[in-house]
């Protein structure tokens, strides 16, 4: 896979594309990606056919995987023709999947265009849509070529820079201590002074991971999740009217109470706070009735093992562990922040 990471690498684009010497280039993108970036976009490609398909999760369906097939096939794709996916991470997941699908493969490139693709989704090679549950079914493929231009994050609102910034302290908790410090330090201003340093970090902690465990095969990959038992639920249960990254805040707030129990985690308040403070949610509101049907999407997590829930916990801030929970213990937690 090549990389390349800076502020205005977007006008290296076609040069970037050239390098795979690709039969062909067809790019794959959401209406709101296109209204701000495709005439860019474009123009740093070259000649290349253009799908634009809708926007939100709804985007990530079997339906739409179809829809980019057909269109594939009809305008005479092959293997050898690059698939070039811009946009934030639903984008990123069903145009992922749908190259590593069409001919059993074709060249992918990622262009991400939103804080949370480019700092967590654009790279590791997951991808995949929603079948009765958040990317139930879907794959591994990793892009050919990863191209983020951070200067993307300027059209982007508050909301949406808040849910990437989710994923950074996420992996900051996983991962790298040094990301967690900054953040505490500087708060949302972060991203107007560190954004290129913060994704790059990001991105370093969780190809760290990956390359020990590329098919989440021994159990290793699995502490990326950290956070996202509990956000997967919440998404679902809302139909996706919460953010990705603000469901991911709130699981991780879950996975700091039960480590306090579990192992002992000592910086549950300093997640919390540093959460509050940048202006990501730490509690939902979730009737008590529906409490029970977190717990039940949770046992149904890809994660899950024979039922059981299993969640990333804190240990410190940049080490986490693995652990089956008992439901009395997340049933406590859920509790405390879901009301």
């Amino acid at each position: 896979m090549r990389l390349v990471v800076g502020r205005g690498v977007l006008d290296s684009l076609r040069e970037e594309v050239s390098r795979f010497n690709p039969h062909s280039v067809f790019l794959v993108t959401d209406d709101v990606v296109a209204e701000l970036h495709s005439d860019r976009v474009l123009e740093a490609l070259g000649d290349v056919r253009c799908l634009v398909l809708g926007s939100g999760e709804e985007i990530k369906s079997l339906d739409v995987l179809k829809r980019i097939w057909r269109w594939l096939f009809r305008f005479g794709a092959s293997r050898k023709s690059l698939l070039v996916a811009l946009g934030g991470g639903t984008v990123l997941d069903v145009g992922g999947f749908a190259a590593s699908t069409y001919m059993r493969g074709m060249l992918l490139a990622n262009v991400p265009t939103t804080l949370l693709a480019q700092a967590d989704a654009a790279v590791g090679g997951k991808n995949g849509v929603n079948y009765l549950g958040k990317n139930i079914i879907g794959g591994f493929y990793d892009p050919h070529l990863v191209v983020i231009d951070v200067s993307f994050l300027e059209t982007l609102k508050r909301d949406s820079l808040l849910s990437g910034l989710a994923e950074i302290i996420k992996h900051g908790v996983v991962g790298d201590e040094e990301i967690f410090s900054l953040i505490e330090r500087k708060g949302f201003s972060v991203l107007e002074e560190d954004s290129e340093f913060l994704v790059r970090r990001s991105i370093e902690v969780k190809m760290r991971v990956v390359s020990r465990d590329p098919r989440e095969e021994k159990g290793i990959r699995m502490i990326l999740n950290l956070g996202h038992t509990v956000g997967h639920a919440l998404e679902l249960l809302s139909r996706y009217s919460i953010q990705h990254g603000f469901a991911v805040a709130i699981g991780m707030v879950v996975s700091c109470l039960i480590a306090e129990e579990v192992n002992g985690f000592q910086e549950a308040d300093r997640v919390i706070r540093l959460l509050e403070n940048v202006g990501l949610p730490t509690r939902f509101e979730l009737s008590s009735k529906s409490i029970g049907r977190v717990i039940s999407l949770m046992k149904r997590d890809k994660k899950a093992w024979r039922g059981g829930i299993v969640m990333v916990l804190p240990v410190r801030i940049g080490r986490v562990e693995i652990r089956c929970v008992k439901e009395d213990r997340v049933r406590k937690a859920l509790r405390m922040v879901l009301s």
